[in-house]
């Protein structure tokens, strides 16, 4: 039985867009970046064009043509990133390559027309003249132009392309860990509730406690788990209303003991841990045909990290798995995998009258 009203569809969503406004902000600030460090490297390149054309002209005419240098490579960079995700991302190669050779050729004529018809101060003959050095100038900041940009425009697409997936998997594991916590045993739920009908029926003064603290519950576990990170005091604090409900479901208290050690006021974890490992225990225990029946779960806290630790008699013959749903330990297996990736260890032992479970998350 799946607990998720309309209300939890809203919040998952709620989750996934705030989700989607980080990743938004992230991709606004990157692209801020970006375009600084375009800003940096243009400047980089003029600075080298003017204190090369210095050599050649007075520097009112370096100045001049450096501007006019650096538009042209500004324009090749930029056309030359055009082409790349209009066609060489769509794996036109051979288009591409033409285009590519057209630009460059282009580029290079304008340059040298440039150079020799528009540009007429002339220095001192140097080892080389001034056309060849011009040639040589154009042709080499022309193919470095092509090249950066080139494969900049390709490393960039292959990082956007990286960063969606990434954010369609985060999307994913958002939205499984959100159905995940908003489920709860159903042999547990319906049998609560049938003991709260009994009790209304007889009219006892226990049936509205055991209704609040059943709405405690549920709004905890449905709300309050929407967050990646809850109090540990909060877990615990749920943790015993789910053993307060499961006592007042008995005509007497069973042997069940809740034993917190440590420090916990710092502790944060995930939600809805705790909770299904301790409900695990109160559905296997062997309560009904076992007087020696027992649970027994310990909370640990310290510098190492948060031990938790449960321990039940159980009946072999006894013992019953929910086929209908609702949180197992397999749930949390795949929901410790994902919020604590190769940072905790759950190991559980089964003798022939004692099922044990330890839960070691690090601090």
């Amino acid at each position: 039985m799946n607990l998720l009203s309309p209300n939890s569809f809203t919040l998952i969503k709620t989750d996934t867009t705030q989700l989607n406004t980080r990743i938004t902000m992230n991709h606004i600030v990157a692209n801020k970046w970006k375009w600084t460090i375009h800003g940096l490297a243009w400047t980089v390149f003029f600075g080298i064009g003017l204190v090369f054309f210095m050599g050649v002209y007075d520097w009112q005419w370096a100045l001049f043509y450096s501007s006019l240098n650096i538009s042209i490579l500004m324009f090749l960079f930029y056309c030359n990133g055009y082409l790349i995700d209009q066609l060489w991302e769509k794996k036109q190669f051979l288009l591409y390559a033409v285009s590519f050779l057209g630009l460059l050729f282009i580029t290079i004529l304008i340059r040298w027309t440039i150079n020799t018809h528009f540009l007429h101060i002339v220095p001192p003959t140097p080892v080389f003249s001034p056309q060849i050095r011009l040639l040589f100038f154009s042709i080499t900041t022309t193919v470095t132009i092509l090249g950066l940009s080139f494969f900049y425009r390709v490393l960039l697409n292959r990082y956007e392309r990286e960063r969606q997936y990434l954010v369609l998997i985060n999307q994913h594991n958002e939205a499984q860990l959100q159905l995940l916590k908003n489920q709860i045993n159903p042999h547990f739920l319906f049998n609560t509730l049938n003991n709260i009908y009994s009790l209304t029926v007889v009219k006892s003064p226990q049936a509205p406690k055991m209704i609040l603290l059943l709405s405690d519950l549920l709004r905890y576990v449905i709300y309050e788990s929407q967050s990646a990170r809850v109090d540990l005091e909060m877990e615990i604090t749920h943790l015993k209303k789910f053993i307060d409900l499961f006592q007042m479901r008995n005509e007497f208290p069973q042997n069940v003991q809740l034993q917190v050690e440590g420090d916990i006021t710092h502790w944060q974890i995930e939600p809805m841990i705790l909770i299904p490992l301790a409900e695990n225990c109160f559905k296997h225990c062997d309560f009904d045909s076992n007087d020696q029946g027992f649970i027994k779960i310990t909370i640990s806290a310290s510098q190492q990290g948060l031990q938790f630790n449960t321990e039940n008699s159980f009946t072999e013959s006894n013992q019953q798995k929910d086929k209908i749903g609702g949180v197992g330990l397999e749930n949390i297996r795949k929901r410790l995998a994902m919020r604590y990736p190769d940072k905790h260890t759950l190991h559980i032992h089964k003798t022939t009258d004692t099922f044990i479970v330890q839960l070691q998350l690090p601090a």
